[in-house]
């Protein structure tokens, strides 16, 4: 340390001028060696030139005949200008390097907390749409409750369609089944929708052979030939969402291993419906069954797009059947419904029946 300020205190006593203080250049103050080995800058010596006699403010010898002009330059104390010229450069880019490297890594850190930041908010949306859609599925089953609540004279009422009214599907007169009731691989399932009352359509859907065969028996006999009313909900421009839910319906059936639903994928082939089944234990029930407390079904509007994959994977949603050939396709239907505002949902019926 010391050393440090020993040495800044003799550069500047070799580049500044002892009279004025002001530091040597190569113009109007160029460092000029008296005859007495003392330096006085050009400037200086100029004003204490007397004629031909210069004093030295130092020592204070005279020399006669003598000119500042004539006197020499002390080059050394140029080159010791020069090199702490050079010496400031270096530290100046030196410095202004630490101050550009520094503020770069500031930046890097900056970026990585944004992309934590950003990381969380993607994480964040995905739950809280998983959250909606299950909200969705707990309003039509309080929906659904209700209807089954209402008074007897309003709960089934549905203004009479005229006849002139051309039908939105045609479809042919099923076939009777063996013995006259649902049987696994012959039976389908006819899901009703209804829009204040009037018949918008009618799906027909053919159950996966992979599927719980023992709730599809409890549900294929509870609604055998007999409609029973429900309740909808859906998720706008995503898939329609047919949320199932009864009070006199709660079967008990062994647990199973599910088959996830392929109708996300863009390769999925059309007409593909799946189901999500929300179970509880019972009291009095074995560990090894629960029971089936409500249950939902999903179309999902076409073509696929990336929303199906956010909003419906998280889902337990399981492979439930296939929509039958028809003469048109309820897909028109089921986008508009998918469109519907949340005001107008309630608007919507449907009944499910098995044949």
């Amino acid at each position: 340390m010391d050393g440090t300020l020993d040495d800044a205190s003799d550069t500047e006593h070799f580049v500044n001028c002892g009279v004025c203080f002001c530091e040597f250049d190569e113009e109007n103050r160029k460092p000029k060696f008296l005859l007495c080995a003392h330096t006085v800058c050009f400037n200086c010596l100029q004003k204490i030139c007397l004629k031909d006699m210069i004093s030295c403010p130092f020592c204070r010898k005279n020399f006669v005949d003598v000119t500042v002009t004539s006197l020499p330059n002390n080059l050394y104390a140029l080159h010791i200008i020069k090199l702490k010229k050079e010496k400031e450069t270096t530290a100046s880019s030196l410095d202004c390097r630490t101050r550009l490297a520094t503020a770069l890594e500031t930046r890097y850190d900056v970026q990585e907390q944004l992309d934590v930041v950003m990381k969380t908010i993607f994480e964040a949306g995905a739950q809280v749409k998983k959250l909606q859609v299950e909200n969705y599925l707990h309003i039509a089953e309080l929906m659904s409750a209700m209807k089954m609540n209402s008074p007897p004279a309003t709960a089934t009422v549905r203004p009479t369609v005229k006849p002139t009214v051309k039908p939105t599907y045609i479809f042919p007169s099923p076939t009777p089944t063996a013995n006259n009731k649902f049987v696994l691989g012959e039976s389908i399932f006819i899901l009703r929708l209804f829009q204040s009352g009037a018949l918008k359509c009618e799906i027909r859907i053919r159950p996966a052979p992979t599927f719980h065969p023992e709730f599809l028996q409890h549900l294929g006999k509870f609604c055998y030939k007999s409609p029973k009313d429900f309740i909808t909900t859906a998720h706008a421009g995503v898939f329609a969402l047919f949320s199932m839910s009864h009070l006199l319906f709660h079967p008990v059936v062994p647990n199973y291993t599910s088959n996830p639903w392929p109708g996300i994928t863009p390769n999925a082939a059309p007409g593909e419906v799946g189901i999500i089944l929300n179970k509880s234990s019972l009291p009095g029930s074995t560990l090894s069954s629960s029971a089936i407390t409500s249950w939902s079904l999903i179309l999902s509007v076409s073509p696929v797009n990336h929303q199906h994959k956010n909003v419906i994977s998280p889902l337990p949603v399981e492979m439930f059947g296939h929509v039958m050939n028809t003469s048109d396709s309820p897909n028109e239907v089921v986008m508009e419904l998918s469109k519907s505002k949340k005001s107008e949902v309630i608007n919507y019926t449907i009944s499910l029946e098995s044949q």
